[in-house]
């Protein structure tokens, strides 16, 4: 079994359960159609098979008028129920074929066609339920077998019972294996009841869907693009094989006498059987894990097209019978197992409102209408050729309808990972007339962070002009400076009148900001000179700047005040900052390279500030330092921005420098990021070719990521990026190889599992972990139309549907080489098997122990390098190289240390202790 289907822990019980009673129903029905036809064909003309599919069509419609009870849709026992009465009304038939009057098999016919939509159908419903799309793309294939091995079983049966006994027997073997098929859909029901919901929730079996009218499932047909297709592939499947079908049995009462009906079609069906068996077992899977559900759609009508083509160049019964093999080989392998996945993405509450509604509208409408359309062409005069070319048309109309489902096939399973919150990051809507009402309103709220959101708002949709100037009477700090930033960028007039009145504030910051604020877009000497005087430190010194920048203040003046500047207080020297990033001058340069060396967290972001709107390349290295830090690093990516080219120019060669420290250049890239886009991504492509470290790599990705973000039409160079994920994708595989042979080495000496190797092999695991970070980073810059952080967080969430979902977009999405390997590296399979769904493209070294543990101590990570070569000389093993790695961290400095202790056997085996950073 493992060789055919990949089973896993939970999902034996049910698949089998499945298998098992597919088998029967398909058995029983093979059977029942297998009499039908012999029975209604010998008394009855071919020709009357189209009123019979249009009565079918009248029935089933009559049927989905008629809603089921609340009770019956949720009970998983309805496939047991089901068995039972069709049991008994198959039975019933037979005791009735005795009695050969045409309306009993006019009325066999007809319930030979309702018995497929309603057990199978409710079949189906039970099974959708049960798994969700990842595991359905594992088990249909062969629990689909168990349909197909049950249509050879039948077939077989029925070829060996008809050669024996009159064909209307068949009904009473039909009827007992619908009886023995009980037994494995009430196991299928009780497994089903008891394993949890595929999607992580409570609910339903089936969806408990709300009791509706016809109309409303209509309108979720509609409403849905992908239903619609759903329903439009339905409905000219159903009308191709029809057509098929027909030509099929005109030519086979053609050329087949009376009395060997029975056998023929018998014989027919355990060939076709046959080679829908093998196509089940060894073609769907291949062909859905190669192509996907929206091109595994697409095998049945190119072949019928094909085929078609044989009867109108050929006719004759081999090529009706070609075409037929085609039809009965593919229909219920490729072609039903392919159509079943496609209701999977739908939610269960629609699913089981809108599968009864496809299945009776499209498979009995598109009966009725082929029927129509067969009655008209035969009436005019159309011969099996004519037909076939109907049917080759109706082929080519099939494929361009399944071409056209991918697209809403993938945006369900995207929608399912919307729904599911697994994204957290959202685009910022244009502001309408609604909106920018309730941001006025939020302007007047007594919740300083509500009015702050407000402004950013309006300042991130570009609307800074609507805010009102009355707003510099707002109670909060916070918000009127802020506002009078916005104002002064936008180069405002409007506020000067306000402003003035604020001189007399007593908040001292507020009058600060004032000043500076209306002398930036409104200077007037006399004000500024009158304030030189101010009691306020901070406005002294707002003024001074404002002043010295005009010119206005002899050489005197200025040395005077400067004396004084250099005592000022923590808020003055703040103010004075603020006044030199708005009124730059030479003449405070050196006084920010001296503030820029304060300690004081605030007063060195705005240093920064001022730096970057100076541009002179002699900041440059103090606001490299900076980058470091956590509170005046943004202030200084910033500064590298408002500098311009020359910025990005130093940064540029400040990353290319391997003597500067990694740790030191980790935080190069993230403010190269924040340049325009066009500017950026050069380079920061160049050093991802060119980086050896890591972490520094790792920001490299993150910035480019945030660089695609702000511009998805960036040109990047595809190949690097393809390059560097295969790269990356064998790192993981390496990663997992070596903790499964670390493992191994475990097992077979005990003695070997130190503390320092457990450290290693967790630290294996997170690697692996960070890695396949790094590839889906690098597919959202390889596909930058696709959300890759959310199929990523979709991977890990733990709701089973969303995890699905972003299962199936990866398979859709990637292409060959790397969309195997990387199903396997996110599938929830052991690390030995992931290793074995990775070749050919990652193959094992094999390595041995010392081996694994020098591969280890040759790693550039100085975490990995270190632990590694402190576990070889605590366990006594000889290094071919004992420098592999650089030791500059602390943790390293310190375990060379120890490991030359123990080499020289001078030290006992005390723990290592980290001095204080």
């Amino acid at each position: 079994m493992r060789t055919l289907v990949d089973i896993r822990s939970g999902e034996r019980a049910a698949t089998l359960s499945a298998f098992f009673t597919l088998f029967g129903i398909t058995a029983a029905h093979t059977l029942l159609e297998t009499a039908r036809d012999a029975l209604f064909l010998a008394r009855i003309p071919v020709s009357r098979l189209p009123f019979v599919s249009i009565a079918l069509a009248a029935i089933g419609l009559l049927l989905l008028t008629k809603k089921p009870k609340a009770g019956d849709v949720t009970n998983r026992h309805v496939v047991a129920h089901a068995l039972v009465i069709a049991a008994l009304v198959t039975g019933t038939f037979w005791g009735l074929s005795s009695w050969k009057h045409p309306a009993l098999l006019y009325a066999l016919y007809l319930w030979s066609g309702l018995f497929a939509s309603w057990v199978v159908l409710r079949f189906w419903l039970v099974l959708g339920g049960t798994f969700n799309v990842t595991q359905a793309k594992r088990l249909y294939g062969f629990i689909g077998a168990g349909s197909v091995l049950g249509a050879v079983f039948g077939a077989g049966t029925a070829r060996a019972l008809a050669a024996m006994l009159p064909a209307r027997h068949l009904l009473l073997g039909s009827s007992a294996l619908l009886l023995l098929t009980v037994a494995p859909s009430i196991l299928l029901a009780q497994q089903t009841n008891d394993s949890a919901p595929a999607d992580g929730g409570a609910r339903s079996p089936q969806g408990a869907p709300e009791m509706a009218t016809v109309r409303d499932d209509l309108r979720i047909v509609r409403d849905s693009p992908f239903i619609t297709r759903i329903l439009w592939l339905v409905l000219l499947s159903t009308v191709t094989v029809t057509f098929v079908d027909y030509i099929f049995k005109s030519a086979v009462t053609k050329f087949v006498p009376t009395d060997q009906l029975g056998t023929y079609f018998a014989s027919v069906a355990v060939v076709t059987n046959a080679i829908a068996l093998f196509a089940q077992l060894f073609a769907v899977g291949w062909i859905l894990r190669t192509f996907g559900v929206h091109r595994a759609l697409w095998v049945m009508p190119v072949l019928l097209f094909f085929g078609a083509g044989g009867v109108i160049f050929g006719g004759g019964l081999a090529a009706a019978l070609l075409l037929k093999g085609v039809d009965g080989s593919l229909r219920y392998s490729v072609h039903r197992t392919s159509t079943e996945l496609l209701y999977l993405p739908i939610s269960d509450r629609a699913r089981s409102r809108v599968k009864p509604f496809i299945d009776l509208v499209g498979q009995r409408g598109g009966q009725a209408a082929a029927s129509i359309a067969i009655l008209a062409f035969v009436g005019v005069g159309f011969g099996h050729r004519s037909l076939a070319l109907v049917t080759a048309l109706l082929a080519l109309g099939w494929v361009v309808v399944a071409a056209g489902i991918k697209r809403h096939y993938l945006e369900l399973f995207r929608a399912t990972l919307r729904d599911g919150r697994v994204d957290y990051h959202g685009e910022l809507p244009t502001l309408d007339l609604g909106a920018l009402e309730a941001l006025f309103a939020a302007l007047s709220s007594s919740k300083d962070v509500e009015v702050l959101a407000a402004l950013d708002l309006l300042e991130a949709q570009d609307r800074q002009r609507l805010i009102p100037p009355l707003i510099l009477y707002h109670p909060s700090r916070d918000v009127v400076l802020k506002a009078f930033d916005l104002f002064v960028r936008q180069g405002r007039t409007d506020f000067v009148a306000i402003a003035d009145r604020l001189d007399g504030h007593a908040d001292v910051q507020i009058r600060a900001a004032a000043l500076r604020a209306r002398s930036v877009v409104v200077p007037d000497e006399e004000l500024l000179r009158a304030h030189l005087d101010d009691p306020s430190p901070e406005v002294r010194t707002t003024a001074y700047v404002s002043m010295v920048w005009r010119g206005w203040l002899s050489p005197e003046e200025r040395e005077a005040i400067r004396l004084v500047e250099e005592n000022l207080t923590p808020a003055a020297k703040i103010a004075l900052v603020r006044a030199i990033r708005e009124e730059p001058s030479p003449v405070f340069h050196e006084a920010l390279m001296r503030h820029a060396q304060s300690g004081d967290p605030e007063l060195e972001s705005e240093v920064a500030l001022a730096m970057g709107r100076i541009g002179s390349p002699e900041f440059f290295p103090v606001l490299f330092r900076m980058l470091e830090h956590r509170y005046q690093g943004a202030a200084a990516r910033e500064a590298f921005v408002t500098a311009g080219p020359s910025g990005l120019d130093f940064l540029d060669e400040l990353l290319s420098d391997t003597k500067v420290k990694s740790i030191d250049r980790a935080g190069i890239p993230r403010a190269i990021g924040m340049f325009e886009p066009w500017r950026a991504a050069p380079v920061l492509m160049k050093h991802l070719k060119n980086e050896r470290d890591g972490t520094v790599r790792f920001r490299i990705l993150r910035a480019l990521s945030k660089v695609r973000a702000t511009d998805p039409t960036l040109k990047l160079d595809t190949k690097v990026l393809v390059a560097m994920t295969e790269d990356t994708l064998k790192n993981c595989f390496r990663l997992i190889e070596w903790g499964l042979a670390i493992h191994r080495f475990v097992l077979q000496s005990p003695s070997r599992n130190t503390p320092a190797l457990q450290l290693i092999s967790t630290l294996l695991r997170d690697k692996e972990s960070h890695a396949i970070g790094r590839i889906f980073l690098l597919l959202g810059l390889i596909h930058p139309g696709e959300n890759f952080e959310r199929i990523y967080r979709g991977l890990q969430h733990k709701n089973a549907k969303a995890r699905a979902s972003s299962r199936e977009l990866i398979e859709n999405l990637i292409r060959a080489p790397l969309r195997s390997p990387l199903l396997a590296l996110v599938d929830d399979l052991s690390g030995a098997a992931r290793l074995a769904a990775a070749a050919p493209f990652y193959t094992p070294a094999h390595l041995e122990y010392e081996s694994l543990v020098q591969a280890l101590v040759s790693q550039t990570d100085e975490n990995l390098h270190s632990l590694a070569k402190y576990y070889a000389f605590e366990s006594g093993m000889k290094l071919a190289d004992e420098t592999a790695a650089h030791a500059s961290s602390t943790f390293s400095i310190a375990v060379t240390a120890r490991t030359r202790e123990i080499a020289e056997g001078a030290a006992s085996r005390k723990p290592i202790t980290l001095a204080p950073a």
